[in-house]
């Protein structure tokens, strides 16, 4: 089927079956972006609801989703279903309603009903989405594009960024088109505030100089993004260039809080060892945990280290919000609790008396969070 009219259709059926639940249907990606390649692009939808769906309904959609998934081009459709009251203003981590892309196709032929039960929550990548949207996607259904979608901040979406970058120096050699092409629009975008489709991302990178010795590989990635192919690849040159690459997005400075932090708490690690694991992946100060950069014994984490910190005189205490729902990076706190804190994204405290802190991270759950205590001076 054309693409227009696979839209048409989704467009039509998605307001046969949500009715007045449907906000808008909105197409962000390479086919928002003139760059659709039949053999490598999937179809990008964001689709808004009013209110939360039932089950029921749920399944009724599904079932057309993936109807409608197999008259779509290669890679299918990815579709993610939203509520109307997390995209303005912007929720981050953003929650969805439902999800599918051609990965968890089997999934739900598997049991339809247990997919539908199980398939929302939150997902980071939908901030970078939303932001892609607002700036250079279609609206093909509902109201304009910036009447439902509110802005995502910088450190928003630049974390959202970092979320699908940060294993490239692996990925690459798995995936090498969709990380090189990635890649390039990444470090455009934190550079020079450039918002691209992957084949500009490629024609920015070209007019980089210091990626010249990178060219043929980038040309090559283009080249089989294009036409649908693989393409050669030399391990230990794209694993250079992955590494060059993230070096480059993640050379934002900290913030004086997170100076502070340094300065209290990691002034014993190396320099060097500070520049591999904290600088050159992300700028996270919790990397001095979570890379054991400090002896393992002497930090807790996960759930003793929220009781250690329930346990501590809180009065005092400084905190620090990477990325703020409501702009204020130094929220204040009167005396709060670990599960106080899950709302947040990320937080750092630093106790008063600068003896102690706590980290809750963005990756709540699999690292962190992390008590750490000084030594006593002898």
């Amino acid at each position: 089927m054309e693409l227009q009219s696979l839209l048409d259709a989704f467009v039509a059926q998605s307001r046969a079956i949500l009715g007045d639940c449907l906000t808008g249907v909105y197409l962000h990606g390479s086919a928002a972006m003139g760059c659709f390649q039949p053999q490598k692009s999937d179809v990008d939808l964001l689709i808004v609801v009013e209110n939360a769906l039932p089950d029921e309904l749920k399944l009724q959609y599904m079932a057309m989703v993936t109807a409608m998934n197999d008259y779509a081009p290669q890679k299918g459709i990815e579709m993610s279903v939203l509520r109307r009251d997390v995209c303005k203003p912007f929720v981050y981590p953003t929650p969805y309603e439902l999800h599918f892309s051609v990965m968890h196709l089997e999934r739900y032929q598997e049991n339809p009903a247990e997919y539908v039960r199980a398939m929302h929550g939150e997902d980071k990548d939908l901030a970078a989405h939303c932001m892609m949207l607002r700036h250079r996607g279609v609206r093909l259904y509902g109201p304009e594009i910036e009447q439902v979608f509110g802005p995502v901040s910088d450190e928003v979406f630049e974390n959202s960024i970092y979320q699908d970058i940060r294993t490239a120096q692996e990925d690459i050699l798995k995936a090498p088109v969709y990380v090189i092409l990635n890649l390039c629009r990444a470090v455009a975008y934190i550079e020079e505030g450039l918002l691209l489709s992957k084949r500009e991302g490629v024609e920015w990178a070209l007019n980089d100089w210091q990626l010249a010795p990178y060219q043929g590989m980038i040309r090559a990635a283009l080249k089989a993004y294009q036409e649908g192919e693989s393409m050669p690849l030399d391990h230990e040159a794209a694993q250079n260039f992955a590494r060059i690459m993230l070096s480059r997005f993640t050379t934002r400075p900290f913030s004086p809080f997170e100076k502070q932090w340094m300065a209290l708490f990691a002034a014993d690690i190396p320099r060097e060892v500070v520049q591999r694991y904290v600088h050159d992946t992300g700028n996270y100060i919790w990397h001095v945990f979570s890379f054991e950069l400090k002896p393992r014994d002497s930090f807790a984490e996960k759930e003793e280290a929220k009781r250690l910190f329930d346990a501590q005189d809180k009065r005092g205490a400084s905190y620090y919000e990477p990325w703020p729902k409501n702009g204020e990076h130094e929220p204040q706190y009167d005396s709060p609790s670990a599960d106080d804190l899950e709302e947040l994204t990320e937080c750092y405290v630093i106790a008063v008396d600068k003896s102690w802190t706590y980290i809750l991270t963005h990756e709540d759950g699999i690292l962190g969070p992390y008590f750490y205590r000084l030594p006593k001076k002898a």
